[in-house]
């Protein structure tokens, strides 16, 4: 995040920030206003992005590229205690002085979140009632959610319901990716039975 002078900002232009303007011209920014909170005597900006997109905080021009609904916090402090170490790092004023990551374990898609419990919670229901076994198959292979192997099991298993067995096996040991991908997979293929088991 930049601001003006101390942040990193061209001081002529306060809301252009050395790190991204070039990006100004080609992409539209999402404008998203913050909301605010105090916590511990501190004031905390809370940003939410709905869906895939390009955004910007309207307050600090904070600029974020998701590819699914996201929730930020931040808050503002001083540079001062600070500046011994940035001065040990031979930044620059525009340069970027911190980088978020979010680890693959520590993310959670409230989205798919749902979609999940949805495959676990009808697991029976699911292996007695999806016809089109072949076709969800084939698009797990084709994402690489599965592997040849279990897909040759899938085409051996003798009953549609032992091939549904084949594919959970694959499921629970594929985790939480591989079954919002098969939920996916079966809203497309199986809409009816969703909707009907989703009441």
């Amino acid at each position: 995040m930049c601001l003006q002078k101390e942040f990193g900002l061209k001081t002529d232009s306060p809301k252009e920030c050395l790190n991204c303007n070039h990006m100004k011209s080609s992409m539209s920014w999402n404008q998203v206003e913050p909301s605010v909170s105090t916590e511990d005597e501190t004031t905390v900006y809370t940003l939410d992005s709905s869906a895939a997109g390009h955004y910007e905080c309207s307050l600090s021009r904070l600029r974020w590229v998701c590819e699914s609904k996201v929730s930020l916090r931040y808050q503002f402090s001083s540079w001062e205690p600070h500046r011994a170490t940035l001065n040990n790092m031979r930044l620059e004023e525009g340069e970027s002085l911190w980088k978020a990551e979010i680890r693959t374990e520590e993310y959670r898609d409230d989205s798919s979140t749902r979609d999940i419990e949805f495959v676990d919670e009808f697991r029976p229901q699911l292996i007695q009632r999806v016809n089109n076994v072949y076709a969800i198959a084939d698009i797990l292979f084709t994402k690489g959610m599965i592997g040849e192997e279990i897909n040759a099991n899938i085409i051996a298993a003798p009953t549609p319901q032992a091939k549904m067995r084949v594919i959970y096996e694959a499921l629970n040991s594929g985790g939480p990716h591989v079954k919002a991908a098969f939920f996916t997979a079966l809203k497309e293929k199986e809409p009816f039975l969703v909707k009907d088991l989703d009441k």
